[in-house]
């Protein structure tokens, strides 16, 4: 990988890249260090990708992964509750702040669907490979964060 790609995709994925990590961590600094990480990775990288869609299911995945393994270490660090430190995130619109506390209540499996299907508008083909899951997994999935969505927006409001 060259450094011109390298800083190509870097400028034109970072956004996406942080949304993921923001739904998997909920802590801002965590988050920064998780795309950090990612394109850390990214830079490390000897393998050329075909197209940048390529790079950037690449990134999604790495970035999943990072937030999995953060959070299967959190029980060893020292925590401090999310409500005294939890900034909104700088994507979430006003307009939108019932159902960002909405999607916060999910588990993160249906955070991750719903994100890249209706955010990064991927179909529920390439969300299985990307999280590694069967198809029918990621149907069930978005299928009950709906139905879990529309339950906590009901809640909220």
């Amino acid at each position: 990988m060259t450094k011109h790609d390298f800083e190509r995709l870097t400028i034109k994925y970072t956004d996406c890249v942080y949304r993921i990590a923001i739904h998997a961590c909920h802590s801002r600094e965590d988050a920064e260090d998780l795309t950090q990480e990612t394109f850390l990775k990214l830079w490390r990288c000897r393998h050329a990708f075909a197209t940048d869609e390529d790079a950037k299911r690449w990134l999604i995945r790495v970035a999943v992964n990072a937030g999995k393994n953060l959070l299967r270490h959190w029980g060893k660090k020292e925590m401090v509750p999310l409500t005294e430190l939890y900034q909104e995130p700088s994507f979430v619109q006003k307009d939108f702040l019932y159902l960002h506390q909405a999607l916060e209540h999910l588990a993160l499996k249906y955070r991750q669907v719903l994100y890249l299907y209706y955010f990064e508008e991927y179909p529920v083909r390439e969300i299985a490979a990307i999280l590694h899951r069967s198809e029918t997994a990621v149907q069930t999935q978005l299928m009950r964060a709906r139905q879990k969505l529309k339950k906590e927006l009901g809640d909220l409001s």
